[in-house]
């Protein structure tokens, strides 16, 4: 008999454990489904102003220019990519420090 006791206890304790285990996979599904659906709902608005830090600008800058040279664009890309680029310049130029002393 006090085999079979065992054996009743370690599958009790199997099945608490797999319970547990299919209770926290439920609850991380639960609680990453509604993130991810609100991320797909989500539109940001376009006038919505945010801060950068300027070192992200200048990387991305060196990786507009690190594309551009290994690219071949189609006409009706060269435009938005050059406005992009002209507007990235103007941000930095117009946060950089002059090194030249004026």
């Amino acid at each position: 008999m006090p085999t079979k006791e065992k054996k009743d206890k370690k599958d009790r304790k199997n099945k608490t454990e797999s319970t547990d285990r299919d209770t926290v996979a439920k609850d991380t599904v639960a609680k990453d489904t509604p993130i991810r659906e609100n991320r797909q709902q989500r539109v940001p608005p376009e006038d919505k102003i945010i801060q950068v830090p300027l070192h992200l600008f200048m990387r991305l800058r060196n990786l507009f220019e690190i594309t551009n040279a290994q690219m071949n664009w189609k006409s009706q890309d060269l435009l938005p990519v050059g406005m992009i680029i002209r507007d990235v310049d103007r941000i930095i130029a117009a946060h950089v420090e002059n090194t030249d002393g004026s």
